[in-house]
């Protein structure tokens, strides 16, 4: 029993030597000075900046989604099988990369008949140009100078049988033959000389035009089988992607109508809406930077407003614009959301300060300026407004201490202590 009467003595004698250090620790310690005490003979401390000149320019930024630049369907000219093709959707195709073929076999059989005939007809007006060779001019020299001889053996023997009829030494009928004869020797004898005429002058003119006519038929024949063989090979208009197909290996293409569609991703557009209240500041022809959020490219890209709705949409009140860009490396596809920025107004030289600083008194916008570490309010003139800067046109200097951080609790007269932001 006693050893727990002096357990419990000895354990209420620490209690209250713990509790009579503790008090006499309290009392020692110096008085904390009062906040708003310290404050009032220091200053509240606050953060200044100084203006700053510099060239202002103030931005609008839109997000808008890019479009193709146009989408092109192209037809089939012929109706034929489809024997090959290098359709795939998405597919990136260069301009004039034969994508289809059509069934040509018998258009090549067509135009080597065309070749033909258009060898032949160079042949025939060549002949008629050049005239008949010398060997023919002997030939019908000689002929003619045959019919001539029989000519004259027939003239004389028509004579001598007129003779002998008047003296009625001979029959009718045998002299009826000898003017036969001669009639026909006549007649062969005036033939030779025609065909050795027409030899002598060359072709008639009249014949020279329709073989002229003719060549040009068979040559314009020629051309037209090639036009409807290059037709069988369908081809990518422009530089682009695939982005239609609405014909499959082995079917027949119609006449005019789509095989497949491509748009040209080399330009592209930006398409966006414009608040009703800044479109007073958009002209056609202006420059607009993409924002390149995800760091895609090593410099500035800018494209350029090409057009501009003059009629705002009834619902949400703003102005549709179409803005044209580059696109050479295909980074920026139809359907993508991005963001471009338009420079509406700029100036050079401006006194700009962080919006921060401002600040409402009332229906007025002012900041608070430094002088002889109190603070002051001052009411200024502000210009164009940036994203986290403001330009001041009036009621400031380059040497006023203009307060950043710490303003909201100041009135003017506050004593302040400054540290002033680099």
């Amino acid at each position: 029993m006693k050893k727990y009467i002096m357990l419990v003595v000895i354990i209420v004698s620490g209690i209250v030597f713990m509790i009579t250090s503790r008090l006499s620790a309290i009392k020692n310690t110096p008085k904390v000075q009062n906040v708003n005490n310290f404050q009032a003979r220091s200053g509240i401390p606050v953060q200044v900046v100084r203006p700053v000149n510099k060239d202002m320019k103030t931005e609008l930024e839109l997000l808008g989604t890019v479009r193709a630049y146009r989408e092109i369907n192209v037809s089939a000219r012929l109706c034929e099988e489809i024997i090959s093709t290098e359709l795939k959707l998405g597919r990136i195709c260069k301009k004039d990369e034969i994508l289809v073929q059509l069934f040509d076999s018998e258009i090549i059989a067509q135009m080597k008949l065309a070749e033909s005939s258009l060898e032949q007809a160079k042949a025939n007006l060549d002949k008629m140009l050049a005239g008949a060779r010398p060997q023919e001019r002997k030939e019908i020299e000689a002929a003619l100078n045959a019919a001539e001889a029989e000519y004259e053996n027939a003239r004389k023997e028509l004579d001598r049988m007129d003779s002998l009829r008047k003296k009625d030494a001979i029959p009718e009928q045998k002299a009826d033959r000898a003017a036969a004869s001669y009639q026909g020797a006549k007649s062969a004898f005036e033939a030779a000389k025609q065909r050795l005429s027409t030899v002598r002058e060359g072709t008639r003119q009249e014949d020279i035009r329709v073989g002229k006519a003719q060549l040009q038929q068979a040559s314009a024949n020629l051309e037209l089988m090639k036009i409807r063989f290059e037709h069988t090979k369908l081809k990518s208009p422009v530089d682009g992607v695939i982005s239609g197909i609405f014909k499959e290996l082995g079917e027949l293409a119609d006449k005019d109508k789509p095989v497949f569609s491509v748009i040209e991703t080399s330009q592209v557009y930006i398409e966006a809406d414009v608040p009703f209240n800044f479109i007073n500041h958009i002209k056609l022809g202006q420059k607009a930077r993409l924002v390149d959020e995800n760091h895609e490219y090593p410099e500035a890209v800018y494209g350029v407003i090409t057009e501009i709705k003059p009629v705002s949409d009834s619902f949400t009140r703003t102005f549709p614009v179409k803005i044209l860009f580059q696109n050479p490396d295909s980074k920026l596809m139809p359907g993508m959301f991005k963001t471009v920025s338009i420079v509406y107004a700029e100036k050079s030289s401006a006194s700009v300060l962080p919006k921060d600083c401002l600040l409402s008194r009332g229906d007025k916008k002012g900041i608070f300026v430094v002088e002889d570490k109190k603070a002051l309010f001052r009411e200024v003139s502000l210009g164009l407004s940036g994203n986290d800067e403001i330009e001041i046109l009036s009621g400031i200097t380059e040497k006023d201490k203009v307060v950043l951080k710490g303003q909201n609790n100041l009135i003017s007269g506050t004593l302040v202590d400054c540290i002033e932001r680099n």
